[in-house]
C-alpha cells in the first residue's frame, strides 16, 4: 500500500486594506512563506497556499481556515507555517484550540515565522502557548 506524501500548507490572511499597507498583503505573506519552505527544501510540489482575504481573524467560521482544518483532520499535512500568529486567528480559544486538537493530536508542526515559533521542538510548543495569550490578547486590549 502507498503512502499518500503529506505536504505542507502555508494559510494566509487579511481582513483590512491597512494590512496590505503595512505590508501584511498576502502576497508579502506567501513570498515570506516560500522563501522560508525554500530554505528549508521543502519542495515547491508540497507546498500548498490557502487564503482568506477579507475576513476576520476574530470569525473561525473562513473558508480558507475551515480547508485548512479539514485538511489537517484528514491527516494530509505535516507542517501549516503562518506569516505570523494573528494571522492564523486573533482568539485566544480558538488558537488553542486548533493547535490542541488539531495540530498535535495529528503530530502536525507549526511554524510561525515573525514570532520565532517552530513547534518541532518543546520549547517552540511552550512559546507557542505564552505568545498565543500575550500578542492575540493584546488585540482586545
Amino acid at each position: 500500500m502507498k503512502l499518500k506524501m503529506q505536504k505542507v500548507v502555508g494559510y494566509i490572511r487579511v481582513s483590512t486594506n491597512a494590512q496590505v499597507a503595512d505590508g501584511e498583503s498576502l502576497e508579502r505573506q506567501e513570498e515570506q512563506i516560500r522563501a522560508f519552505c525554500a530554505r528549508k527544501g521543502i519542495p515547491e510540489a508540497d507546498l500548498q497556499i490557502i487564503s482568506d482575504g477579507g475576513l476576520s481573524g476574530f470569525k473561525s467560521s473562513r473558508p480558507g481556515f475551515k480547508s485548512l482544518t479539514q485538511l489537517c483532520l484528514s491527516k494530509q499535512v505535516r507542517m501549516v507555517v503562518v506569516y505570523d500568529l494573528s494571522r492564523l486567528s486573533r482568539s485566544v480559544r480558538d488558537t488553542l484550540a486548533f493547535v490542541e486538537d488539531v495540530m498535535q493530536k495529528h503530530g502536525i508542526e507549526f511554524v510561525s515565522l515573525q514570532n520565532d515559533i517552530d513547534t518541532s521542538t518543546p520549547m517552540g510548543k511552550a512559546f507557542l502557548t505564552f505568545n498565543a495569550m500575550f500578542k492575540i490578547g493584546r488585540a482586545h486590549v
